[in-house]
């Protein structure tokens, strides 16, 4: 069957591959095309292509009769690789030019996950919404450096009578102007990395290091730092300021990315946090943007609850909703009161209703459980409402 490419904003592309169930294959590979920059007034579309595969392991005897079954778990490994074909396919130099000033990292995704629609992922008997594939490079004799992003063996089980679909979402860097006219003009290297002509300097409570900067590149990129030198405030006559709250080497990433529209160091799940929460506080819109994107990936059913309150603190619209449709596809008779409290306490408004749906759909097993009885004691206003609702 044909796959779907689409994009889904934030830089992510998702590549639906449906599949018959009862395919007699226990290997099957698609190759497509994505293509890069068609709006950043480039004359040309820059297209990468790529090929994905999923195979299983330790496959019965008469797989070629049975193939997939709903009754049966196999084992499935999923793999993404690139292929370099653009080279030898696009030879103009209109399109080289242009290839050349884009650096590589843009043209290859910085995170790659699979998630199904009509079966189930399982490992180590926990049932999993999606599976990161990981970056592996291989340099061959010729030079060349073959990249692919594999995953770790699952369980996978179908669940539809028909047919399902694979999904391989591949998150991009997003490609602004703003990094385009630091890559051409050299400024981060030459105004920051080597502190020239710096007007304005951070200081830090544990460390006597500092970092340079200027008032006008700052004042340009963040609201909050022009009104601070606008204002007659004390940092604007000393020309320093004392950074309290947020560590030296965030702060260092938060000023590389003011200059440059990138960070100097690959975002990692805790790196990210912290940044957005810098970009919050001296309102960076692009790097906010940049860092809930990155995390998207990483919501998973243990991480959802804490990523939606950090979600909800720094209103970040995308990845709150993320990490309720990860809750909302693990509610459980073990977990649905304990949801309830934290959804209420949270305003995951999409959660409690769910959530209470489930309690009145269970109600009779759930009076007699000591979850129930433990909010009658704890929550008890919490605990009315659920009532109600079971009763209902």
């Amino acid at each position: 069957m044909s796959i779907k490419i689409e994009e889904t904003g934030d830089g992510v592309t998702c590549v639906s591959w449906p599949i018959d169930l009862y395919t007699g294959c226990a290997r099957k590979t698609r190759k497509f095309q994505i293509t890069h920059f068609p709006n950043y007034q480039m004359s040309s579309r820059i297209p990468s292509d790529y090929e994905m595969t999923w195979s299983f392991r330790n496959v019965p005897y008469n797989w070629e009769r049975r193939g997939f079954h709903p009754r049966f778990s196999q084992e499935i490994q999923f793999c993404l690789k690139k292929v370099d074909a653009t080279k030898s396919i696009y030879s103009f130099d209109l399109f080289n030019k242009e290839r050349d000033v884009i650096p590589d990292c843009y043209f290859q995704p910085q995170t790659v996950w699979v998630s199904v629609d009509g079966g189930k992922f399982e490992i180590d008997y926990k049932k999993i919404t999606k599976i990161i594939l990981k970056k592996v490079e291989n340099v061959s004799l010729l030079d060349n450096t073959e990249r692919s992003w594999n995953s770790e063996q699952v369980e996978f089980t179908p669940q539809h009578k028909e047919r399902f679909t694979f999904k391989f979402f591949l998150q991009f860097k997003i490609f602004r102007f703003n990094q385009m006219n630091a890559i051409v003009k050299q400024t981060t290297n030459y105004l920051f990395l080597e502190q020239t002509n710096c007007d304005f300097h951070f200081r830090f409570q544990r460390t006597s290091d500092k970092i340079g900067a200027h008032r006008c590149i700052l004042s340009a990129r963040s609201p909050v730092f022009a009104a601070m030198f606008q204002h007659n405030m004390q940092e604007s006559k000393t020309g320093e300021v004392i950074i309290k709250d947020i560590e030296k080497d965030i702060f260092y990433q938060l000023l590389h990315f003011i200059y440059s529209g990138e960070t100097s160091d690959p975002l990692t799940e805790s790196t990210a946090q912290q940044l957005l929460a810098a970009a919050v506080k001296y309102n960076i819109q692009d790097l906010k943007d940049e860092c809930a994107s990155f995390l998207l990936p990483y919501v998973s059913e243990t991480t959802a609850q804490k990523m939606c309150e950090f979600a909800n603190v720094f209103n970040v619209k995308n990845l709150k909703e993320e990490c309720e449709h990860i809750i909302l596809l693990d509610i459980q008779m073990n977990n649905v009161l304990n949801l309830i409290i934290w959804a209420d306490l949270h305003s995951a408004e999409k959660v409690k209703e769910a959530a209470l749906n489930f309690a009145r759909a269970n109600s009779k097993t759930l009076f007699q459980s000591d979850d129930y009885e433990k909010m009658m004691r704890e929550y008890p206003d919490i605990c009315l409402e659920a009532t109600r609702r079971m009763t209902i």
